[in-house]
């Protein structure tokens, strides 16, 4: 069981109200775990509705290069804390957030993955990969993420 799990969504702010069935299942799988999120500030006051704390919302400032990369170091310093840390990736197909969940030292990586069908190259940074289906609901595909 990790003893953290963080949920990572920069850009797409709506998707966190769809997201909140893969949160409750990531809270009752893991009830021990420490459930938090990484967003834009735009998505702070949609999380402390869903009833995180504001000591497990983690925003990322992406209005100039100076606030980003900031808050990228106070990001990682810390997860460095954490000894197991799993990343779930809310953004399909999104190379930074991809890339922050390698940043923060996840050890387990959860996201969508291409394989042999279109989509952006993601590297092989995800530890667990499922099959993005355009035909399925954006919040069965979080909680597939969550699952995995």
């Amino acid at each position: 069981s990790p003893e953290t799990i963080v949920f990572i969504c920069i850009a797409e702010i709506g998707a966190l109200v769809v997201a909140y069935p893969a949160i409750q299942e990531a809270r009752k799988k893991h009830p021990h775990s420490r459930v938090c999120f990484i967003t834009a500030p735009a998505g702070f006051q949609t999380l402390e509705f869903m009833g995180f704390e504001e000591e497990d919302i983690y925003l990322l400032e992406t209005s100039s290069v100076q606030s980003l990369l900031k808050g990228l170091l106070k990001i990682r310093n810390q997860f460095n804390k954490a000894e197991k840390v799993s990343a779930v990736i809310l953004e399909p197909f999104a190379r930074f957030s991809t890339l922050l969940s390698v940043w923060i030292g996840a050890s387990q990586r959860i996201g969508c993955y291409r394989f042999l069908n279109e989509g952006v190259y993601l590297g092989n940074f995800l530890t667990h990969r499922l099959v993005y289906n355009s035909h399925l609901h954006v919040s069965q595909t979080y909680l597939a993420l969550v699952k995995a």
